[in-house]
C-alpha cells in the first residue's frame, strides 16, 4: 500500500513539474480544452438521459423499416431500433409529428391488398391485371392470417398457372404460407387446418393438399394433417369461421369499392 501511495506522489510531482514548464498561454489553452471536453460530455449525457423514447411503429417489414430510417436520417430525427430492426422508437415529443411526416410520404406502405384495383392505370394489359390481382389476393390473405392471436407476421405466395388449351397440360394452383408464431405459442392442428382451408377456399381450383405451411424456423407445419374431407364445418373452430367470413367480407368490400371508383357510387 505504501508503495502505491509513493508511486502516486511521484506521478503528481512529475505532472506538477511538467505543468510548471508550460507558458501562460499553454496553460490557458490546455485548461480550456479540458473544460470544453467535460462540458461536451456532460451535455451529451444529459441529452441522452433526458429524452423519453416511444415506439413510432412496430412489426415493420424490412423494406418499410429501411425506408422510414432513411427519411428519419434525412430529417435529422433521432431514433432507436429494437426487435431486430422491426420496431423504431423516436423521442416522445416528436412521435405524432413524425407520423404525419411519414404519412405524407406514404410510409409505412405495409402489405397491398385488393385496393390495388382502386387505381386503374391506362394501358394495363391482361397480364398486368393478373399480376395485380395475384398480389392483391396475397395481401388480403396475409392481413387475414395476421389477425390470428398466435400469429405475429405471415407471408403468402400463390402460384396460379395460366389456363391451357389442353386439359392434360393444365397445372394445378399451389400456395405456400410462412407464419411467424409469437413466442410462447404453438399452433394446433385445427388452427393450421383452418389456415390451409382459408387459403384453399380463396383460390379457384386450389386443393388443400397443395397448400404448404411453414414457420419461421423452416418447420413444415402442414405435414401429417388431415385433408379437407377429414375436417367438416362442425369441427372447425368458431374463430376459423369468423376469420373466413371476415376475409370474404373484406374481399367483397374491396371489389365493391373498385366498381364504385370505375362506374360511380351506387351504379354497380
Amino acid at each position: 500500500m505504501s508503495d502505491f501511495i509513493a508511486r502516486i506522489r511521484q506521478w503528481r510531482e512529475a505532472l506538477q513539474e511538467r505543468w510548471n514548464k508550460f507558458s501562460l498561454n499553454q496553460k490557458v489553452l490546455m485548461t480550456g480544452a479540458v473544460m470544453l471536453c467535460l462540458i461536451s460530455v456532460g451535455m451529451l449525457l444529459s441529452s441522452q438521459m433526458g429524452v423519453d423514447y416511444e415506439p413510432l411503429y412496430t412489426r415493420l417489414s424490412v423494406d418499410d423499416a429501411a425506408a422510414i430510417t432513411e427519411k428519419l436520417d434525412a430529417a435529422k430525427i433521432k431514433y432507436k431500433l429494437e426487435d431486430e430492426g422491426s420496431t423504431i422508437l423516436v423521442p416522445a415529443a416528436q412521435k405524432y409529428r413524425v407520423r404525419l411526416m411519414l404519412a405524407g410520404e406514404g410510409l409505412p406502405r405495409g402489405v397491398a391488398g385488393l385496393e390495388l384495383f382502386q387505381k386503374p392505370q391506362f394501358g394495363e394489359t391482361e397480364t398486368d391485371k393478373r399480376i395485380k390481382y395475384l398480389t392483391g389476393l396475397q395481401g388480403e390473405l396475409i392481413r387475414t392470417i395476421e389477425t390470428l392471436d398466435k400469429i405475429e407476421t405471415a407471408r403468402v405466395h400463390l402460384v396460379i398457372p395460366e389456363p391451357s388449351l389442353y386439359a392434360s397440360q393444365e397445372q394445378p394452383p399451389t400456395a405456400s404460407v410462412m407464419v411467424k408464431v409469437k413466442a410462447g405459442y404453438e399452433m394446433t392442428k385445427k388452427e393450421l387446418q383452418g389456415i390451409i382451408n382459408l387459403v384453399a377456399n380463396s383460390v379457384e381450383g386450389l386443393k388443400t393438399e397443395n397448400v404448404a405451411v411453414i414457420d419461421q424456423h423452416s418447420n413444415l407445419l402442414s405435414a401429417d394433417l388431415p385433408g379437407a374431407e377429414g375436417l367438416n364445418t362442425v369441427e372447425m373452430s368458431a374463430q376459423q369461421l369468423v376469420i373466413k367470413r371476415q376475409f370474404e367480407r373484406e374481399k367483397q368490400l374491396a371489389i365493391q369499392s373498385m366498381l364504385d371508383a370505375i362506374l360511380g357510387s351506387g351504379k354497380s
